[in-house]
Formats: structure tokens, C-alpha cells, sequence
């Protein structure tokens, strides 16, 4: 059993000099190209994930303009039209406001 520990140890090692044999006999601009690679792919996840943050962010915003602008200006008018009890008005302004912003069609 104790044989089977010392193996176990051991194999990780040697697999590690051989890396590190394999890895010091390349040249210099391949030692060098493999970290500057790394450091490049690092910056653009960085870069990318920043910008598809900022991205939601700014269309959620915009979304939420958009739907206190419909709130403050359909919702009179829908009460109005509840109020007289116009059924056929009240289809019409909401097709017309669904034709006019096309997020509001994707609400359910």
C-alpha cells in the first residue's frame, strides 16, 4: 500500500520534468508567443464581457424609458376609452400603439 503512495507521488512529478524538459528546449519566441497568447485571449474575454454588460445595461434602460413614456401617455387615454365603455376604441389605440413600438407586442 505504501508502494502505491509513493507511485502516485511520484508520476505527477516526472510527468511535470517532462513538461518543464520539453517546455526549456523550445525556442524563444515560441516561450515567449505562448504567454503573450494567453494575455491576449485574457484582455478580449475582459473586453468582450465588459461590453455585453454595458450592452444590457444601456437596453434595459432604454426599455424601461420607452415604458413609462407608454405608461404615462396610453394609460389616460385607455382609461378614457374604459370609462365610455369603447371596446372598439380600446382595440384600436392598442394595435396602434403595438404597430408604433414593436416591444410591446412581445409582452404577455
Amino acid at each position: 500500500m505504501q508502494l502505491s503512495t509513493h507511485r502516485n507521488f511520484v508520476e505527477p512529478v516526472r510527468t511535470y520534468q517532462k513538461i518543464l524538459q520539453f517546455w526549456s528546449v523550445r525556442g524563444i519566441y515560441t516561450r515567449l508567443f505562448v504567454p503573450i497568447l494567453l494575455l491576449l485571449f485574457a484582455a478580449a474575454g475582459v473586453r468582450y464581457t465588459v461590453l455585453i454588460k454595458t450592452e444590457a445595461g444601456d437596453a434595459r434602460q432604454r426599455y424601461q424609458s420607452e415604458m413609462r413614456q407608454i405608461e404615462r401617455y396610453v394609460m389616460p387615454a385607455l382609461l378614457t376609452l374604459a370609462d365610455k365603455g369603447d371596446q372598439v376604441g380600446i382595440t384600436q389605440l392598442l394595435q396602434q400603439e403595438v404597430k408604433n413600438n414593436q416591444e410591446i407586442g412581445t409582452l404577455s
